[in-house]
């Protein structure tokens, strides 16, 4: 009985700990999605002059193939949802003419709580997610903004 009572001390104290670890996880691997794709969007539109039409959740701009992994961009976000290219759209009422954003969808909702976005905006942004550059546009999505 002491045993049992000692193990589930132990495993009581470590759940915490692992969701802490793996939002942890969950949010550095989204930063780091999030400034692969700036880097080759911001190299295609300083090749190109302008940036690629925008696209639904999952779809690769066709202009990107061959400058990102196709894979990379349609699976399913760490956060859930999927990555969708917006280009010449409003976000936190300011128009944006190259944005990232990662949308609930109906095979994939977004499925992290505030504490896990606020967690990703202190990594590459201000901490605030309604200021800076990385905003919760509301209806399940999560902006990126590269250039106003």
């Amino acid at each position: 009985m002491v045993v049992v009572t000692i193990i589930s001390f132990l495993a009581m104290t470590a759940v915490p700990t692992i969701r802490l670890v793996q939002r942890k996880a969950r949010a550095s691997a989204t930063a780091n999605d999030l400034r692969v794709f700036e880097s080759a969007f911001q190299g295609y539109a300083s090749e190109r002059g302008s940036f690629p039409a925008s696209t639904d959740p999952g779809v690769l701009p066709p202009e990107m193939v061959g400058r990102l992994k196709e894979a990379d961009w349609v699976k399913v976000s760490p956060l859930g949802g999927h990555y969708a290219w917006e280009s010449n759209q409003v976000f936190g009422g300011s128009n944006c003419k190259a944005a990232i954003s990662i949308n609930t969808t109906g095979d994939s909702p977004i499925t992290s709580g505030a504490d896990q976005l606020e967690e990703i905006d202190r990594m590459i942004d201000d901490g605030n997610l309604n200021s800076g550059n990385l905003l919760f546009a509301g209806g399940g999505s999560l902006v990126w903004i590269i250039e106003r």
